[in-house]
């Protein structure tokens, strides 16, 4: 899981994805080899032509981690920083994931894009 970082830590995701270790293996669709990326504890694998590729639970774990990681950013004033009610958590959440998924198209752009 993604929840070790420290509660103040507000580095972005470019900050924060460096260079992978292990074993390199071929893209699904291309067979080039892809690039290893790491995200706090999670592996990437990365086809310059095909974009980006996650093990099971890989992406799952990175939106958990991200959404753990905001929930302690930015504490509700005046009540519980764990209560939110069912539209809020919806809303945060589709919010969430719009941002992530921005992030990734513009960081992990394909070439012929």
């Amino acid at each position: 899981m993604l929840h070790d970082s420290a509660p103040d830590d507000i580095s972005t995701l470019d900050q924060r994805v460096v260079p992978g270790r292990g074993t390199r293996r071929p893209c699904p669709l291309c067979a080039a080899q892809m690039v290893l990326l790491e995200l706090d504890t999670v592996t990437i694998d990365r086809c310059n032509e095909h974009g980006l590729w996650f093990d099971g639970g890989e992406l799952a774990n990175i939106l958990e981690g991200e959404a753990f990681a905001f929930g302690r950013r930015n504490p509700r004033i005046g009540r519980s920083p764990n209560y939110m009610t069912a539209g809020e958590a919806l809303q945060e959440a589709s919010d969430a994931w719009s941002n992530f998924r921005d992030w990734l198209r513009a960081k992990f752009r394909r070439k012929d894009s």
